[in-house]
């Protein structure tokens, strides 16, 4: 029975979505940092994304970027693979200690599922923190998010 209410409530859920309605996704970020993940589409090839998180360094980071979606860009074994790349600001806070605060430059490569509303993808970025010091920071991770 608990199979088939939650095969159910993923069928419900995918039902009527097309690519365009899938405007709100929600997920979870594994890597550096790992957190959770936002990403709103404006249009079909721009979107805002953030993330909240806590990475194992016992830093607390939030993060948001403007992204361009190049989608459908290659095929392998019969899945669409979606690139995106932009830019952002990232702050990144340990209690009493250090502030960094800068600009992120940031590209990632995944798939989108038209038949559910989900998208898994991996993504990489540059941080050049200018305030409190100057510092420079890679960042990688393994991002799953769940579209409404």
């Amino acid at each position: 029975m608990k199979k088939f209410l939650i095969l159910s409530l993923i069928f419900i859920s995918s039902v009527g979505f097309s690519e365009k309605t899938r405007k709100f996704g929600v997920g979870v970020s594994l890597g550096v940092p790992t957190g959770i993940s936002l990403n709103y589409f404006l249009d079909d090839t721009t979107s805002v994304d953030a993330m909240f998180s806590y990475d194992f360094e016992d830093f607390f980071n939030i993060r948001a970027d403007f992204l361009k979606h190049k989608k459908n860009l290659f095929t392998i074994d019969e899945y669409f693979i979606d690139i995106y790349y932009g830019a952002g600001v990232r702050m990144k806070d340990k209690e009493d200690e250090v502030f960094l605060f800068g600009p992120r430059v940031v590209a990632g490569i995944g798939h989108y599922w038209k038949s559910i509303p989900l998208e898994i993808f991996i993504e990489a970025a540059g941080v050049f923190s200018i305030l409190e010091k100057t510092d420079f920071d890679f960042e990688s991770a393994l991002i799953a998010r769940w579209y409404f």
